[in-house]
């Protein structure tokens, strides 16, 4: 009997990556497309939901497709599906974007079933044979210009994955509850700014109940939080700043990374701790310089770093130390709180006084 193995998925993984962008660089790169339905249906519908929803008009209805059905019906809509993203923040979807879209669906997927093989203790190489097969061979191909049979195609072998996870490790709670800070910023305030906040918040929801299955996945979801909320936070300048202000960004900046490389205890961790620190101090940085209430806004972000810091320190120097299980969930949500209130408060001002 072959021993169950765990060693060897970061080559995979890797293998996995290369793959991925080898096989998928003629569509991600423009120099085809994935014809047929894919473009005769499925990008007509998104550009008629992105149309709707940067216009003001309800999706729900589409006047002109099939002499007038119901769009909220139609499962090429892509209306319930992580394709609306697409539509929320592009009003022109491009083809290369929708196929991108595709290709990343497939991707994950793939990487999902590398997931469950090494939970289950298989090889590693069996893992990669059957996260490429599973995101290019026939099954796949033969599909691929119908976009909601890949996503329903993608999402099986995540849920799979997760669910063999989240019945005994999920987190469900915490990322219900950054899950009803997106409602609110959305419900409060309309505009992009709105929506990247609620982009920000909905990434950090599923980072929430990711982490506790994964914590690389759940750092992925999390660094692009952090892009997005740099994004916002650069927007919004402050015009006059301190010397004193600006050395506390500085030192956000340098020293989140500096920790990140430092406090692990386990050396295969120091790189990807600090990569993800700098995005984490800049994400701290940059709302502490915004035009956004510091003490809303910038104490958010600061109990945000926070929090992850004592995550980091759990790894290192207080690992079996009960202070960062009994401060990093409040410290977390405090500031994702203060973060969305002072934000929204703040778009909702200025467009008062406009």
């Amino acid at each position: 009997m072959i021993a169950p193995t765990r060693t060897g998925y970061g080559v995979a993984a890797t293998a996995l990556s290369a793959a991925w962008l080898l096989l998928s660089s003629p569509w991600l790169f423009g120099h085809v497309t994935i014809p047929y339905d894919a473009k005769a249906h499925f990008q007509a519908q998104i550009q008629f939901l992105s149309t709707a929803l940067h216009t003001g008009q309800s999706p729900f209805w589409a006047p002109y497709v099939f002499v007038g059905t119901p769009q909220i019906a139609d499962p090429q809509s892509l209306i319930f599906s992580p394709a609306f993203l697409l539509a929320w923040f592009e009003a022109v979807p491009t083809f290369r974007q929708l196929d991108a879209y595709v290709l990343i669906l497939l991707g994950l997927g793939a990487f999902a079933i590398l997931k469950l093989f090494q939970d289950r203790g298989w090889h590693p190489a069996g893992a990669l044979v059957a996260a490429i097969a599973f995101a290019f061979g026939a099954s796949a191909a033969w599909r691929i210009q119908h976009v909601g049979q890949i996503q329903s195609y993608a999402f099986f072998a995540i849920s799979l994955w997760l669910l063999q996870r989240a019945l005994d490790r999920s987190s469900l709670a915490w990322g219900a509850g950054a899950g009803l800070l997106a409602i609110y910023a959305l419900t409060r305030h309309a505009g992009t700014d709105t929506r990247m906040l609620a982009g920000m918040m909905a990434l950090a929801a599923l980072g929430d109940m990711a982490i506790e299955m994964d914590r690389g996945i759940g750092a992925l979801l999390f660094f692009g939080y952090h892009m997005l909320a740099i994004g916002l936070y650069v927007r919004h300048p402050r015009d006059h700043l301190t010397a004193t202000q600006k050395a506390a960004a500085v030192a956000m900046l340098l020293l989140t990374p500096a920790l990140g490389w430092l406090l692990p205890a386990d050396r295969a961790e120091a790189w990807p701790t600090m990569l993800y620190g700098l995005a984490l101090g800049g994400m701290a940085a940059c709302a502490w310089l915004s035009a956004f209430p510091r003490y809303r806004v910038g104490i958010g972000a600061v109990l945000f770093l926070a929090s992850d810091l004592l995550i980091f320190a759990e790894s290192g120097p207080l690992m079996g130390d009960p202070l960062p299980q009994l401060l990093t969930w409040p410290l977390y949500y405090l500031g994702q709180f203060l973060i969305a209130v002072g934000v929204v408060q703040t778009l909702r001002r200025r467009s008062a006084a406009a």
